[in-house]
């Protein structure tokens, strides 16, 4: 049997197990749902074996509403959290996050008269064309006849030579930005708090946005649709923690996303930066511009040389816009990789690294209880899909994307039962 198969058949099984030992339906994600459809056509096997010998109760099939499209996000969010307690984080390639389980919509395609053909990913767009460009770079006949000086090359092979460079520019950047994260020697800092996550995983402005999700999921703040702004609940009492009350403040100034992190709410973030410069997971001021700007020094050198073509190039009269236009991606390339940087130490990278793999399914489906810490990871991403989805839309006034927000949610049935969008039941 395939190992795909077997992968998607145990799967299948550690779902039925959460749906029969929860408290609450269990919801599956798609691939998931697709082997259960599949059982469940083997009537006999399914109702007269399946569930009185191996469950030792019925597990039903109930069909969707897509009226509780929120609250079926919700119990996905559960199912995952279940699995993580009982199994270990769920593998995503078939427990994907909230928003590609309910985007998703299959389609039957007569294949015969039809191809299907895979979207390209950027990554590999640009991995597979630095490929070819080395590729055609090494072809001994063209390299045999090239002249020692790059710069007496001609375009198209100055041009590959420049791609592999790039290529070759960004892997050495990577590397030295990793030498260069040797924070202080870590302490011991114990579990970090979901705005200490925040603050390692996204900076600043991603303290913000986790305290503003803490405060939309418990009521403290509502979101005004038609206005596109937060307002504060009325009679809420006011909040303890220092970050909550610095939002409110900030508030106070801006009502409409993104709020900034400045006065007390900027105070509170410097004292959570000097808790994880403590234990070293942050690097100080010099430390972090010195990694920030640095490895610029290779882009540079990058740079020159093709500056050094370019007035060769107009030297002789012959056409540089491409040349221009790999220039212009180096130095805005470098520039963002420079600003992304951040702060994080070696440690700091390898903790984040571990919050990440631990807690994968809170960011993949955030329960409500969950969407501080899972905002505080993810980013404000982790919202599509919910209640609260126009905060993140403003917040990404460029990101108008957040569809595939359908789906249902099923109801109860005798002796367990499960969810699905539009899926019909077993009695």
């Amino acid at each position: 049997m395939p190992q795909e198969v077997c992968a998607a058949i145990e799967e299948y099984r550690r779902f039925c197990l959460l749906a029969i030992s929860g408290t609450q339906l269990a919801v599956p994600s798609d691939a998931v749902d697709q082997v259960w459809h599949l059982h469940l056509t083997f009537t006999r096997d399914y109702w007269q074996r399946f569930c009185p010998e191996v469950l030792g109760r019925d597990l039903h099939h109930e069909p969707g509403d897509a009226a509780s499209s929120a609250l079926m996000r919700e119990r996905y969010a559960q199912t995952l959290a279940c699995y993580a307690e009982t199994f270990g984080p769920p593998p995503e390639a078939w427990w994907p996050s909230t928003r590609e389980r309910f985007a998703a919509r299959r389609r039957s395609v007569d294949l015969r008269r039809h191809w299907l053909l895979p979207r390209l990913r950027l990554t590999l767009w640009i991995g597979g064309t630095a490929a070819l460009a080395a590729f055609i770079l090494a072809l001994p006949s063209p390299a045999l006849a090239l002249p020692a000086n790059p710069l007496a090359w001609p375009g198209k092979n100055f041009l590959l030579l420049y791609i592999v460079l790039m290529a070759l520019g960004y892997v050495a950047t990577r590397l030295w930005r990793r030498a260069l994260r040797v924070g202080p020697q870590p302490a011991s800092m114990g579990q970090l708090d979901r705005f200490e996550t925040a603050l390692l995983a996204g900076g600043p402005q991603r303290v913000v946005d986790a305290a503003v999700a803490e405060m939309l999921s418990t009521d403290q703040l509502l979101w005004d649709r038609d206005k596109k702004q937060l307002v504060q609940a009325p009679g809420g009492a006011a909040p303890v923690e220092p970050v909550l009350a610095g939002v409110l403040q900030e508030l106070q100034r801006n009502a409409r996303p993104p709020l900034s992190p400045r006065g007390a709410l900027s105070d509170c973030i410097r004292q959570l930066g000097d808790r994880l410069q403590r234990g070293g997971l942050w690097l100080d001021p010099d430390q972090s511009r010195r990694l920030a700007w640095r490895p610029m020094l290779i882009s540079a050198g990058l740079l020159l040389f093709g500056a050094a073509k370019l007035a060769v190039g107009l030297r002789n009269d012959r056409p540089v816009g491409l040349l221009v236009i790999l220039m212009i991606m180096t130095f805005f390339g470098s520039l963002g990789m420079a600003l992304a940087a951040g702060r994080r130490s070696r440690a700091g990278e390898e903790r984040l690294s571990e919050l990440e793999q631990s807690l994968q399914h809170s960011v993949r489906a955030p329960r409500s209880s969950d969407l501080a810490l899972a905002v505080a990871l993810g980013g404000t991403g982790v919202l599509i899909g919910t209640a609260y989805a126009g905060y993140h839309r403003q917040v990404h006034a460029s990101d108008s994307s957040s569809g595939g927000d359908s789906g249902g949610d099923g109801g109860g049935g005798d002796g367990g039962g499960s969810g699905c969008g539009g899926c019909g039941g077993g009695d």
